[in-house]
């Protein structure tokens, strides 16, 4: 279809979006029954790329509307199964689709992109119990090793609440020279280890 016929057809062919969507979830069960089966998996990510810097490629009404209710059909599976981890990974900005994953019944979000003003600071503020992934501004990484302290510094709190892991989203360019990558590495796993060490 494309991307752009995708969109459109929210609008204009919502019986054949339902119908894919319903398949999407449907092969997902069949996929995963029998491995839900072993008792083996606790963790399930989904793979949900769906916003822009700017924000999602669909509105949030459509997203509750269309999809919501696959989310939580998807979710109470995996539950059932004994998942007890579920993470949405989606990068852009998220802030208006954040709480319909919530809602659905999803733990935490990442990759927190701060270039699209996802900020995980703000996202614990607003959501408690959010579990959060990413949250790193890698420009200001690049700037050596005062950059890397002082990014560190800004998530600290959430490093003492628990139910963050701090990353960079998506690779890391290569601006960011291979000391301070270094240097970054190492700083994190202090921090992660001793989330009061002053920095």
């Amino acid at each position: 279809m494309g991307f752009e016929n995708l969109c459109m057809a929210f609008c204009d062919q919502p019986q054949l979006i339902r119908r894919m969507i319903a398949d999407r979830v449907q092969f997902a069960k069949d996929l995963f029954a029998r491995l839900l089966a072993t008792g083996q998996l606790n963790f399930v990510q989904i793979w949900e790329d769906m916003a822009y810097k700017a924000g999602p490629m669909i509105s949030p009404r459509m997203v509750r509307e269309f999809m919501l209710p696959a989310y939580e059909e998807l979710i109470s599976f995996f539950r059932a199964g004994g998942v007890e981890l579920i993470m949405v990974d989606c990068d852009g900005d998220v802030r208006s689709l954040l709480p319909i994953w919530l809602e659905a019944g999803v733990d935490g979000v990442h990759p927190c992109e701060i270039a699209a003003n996802c900020d995980p600071l703000e996202f614990r503020r607003r959501y408690p119990h959010c579990r959060l992934h990413g949250g790193l501004d890698k420009r200001i990484i690049a700037r050596g090793r005062e950059g890397v302290d002082a990014e560190l510094r800004l998530i600290q709190p959430l490093l003492k609440e628990g139910a963050y892991i701090p990353s960079v989203d998506h690779f890391v360019p290569y601006d960011i020279s291979f000391e301070t990558y270094l240097y970054y590495v190492e700083r994190r796993r202090e921090l992660s280890f001793n989330p009061g060490k002053k920095l």
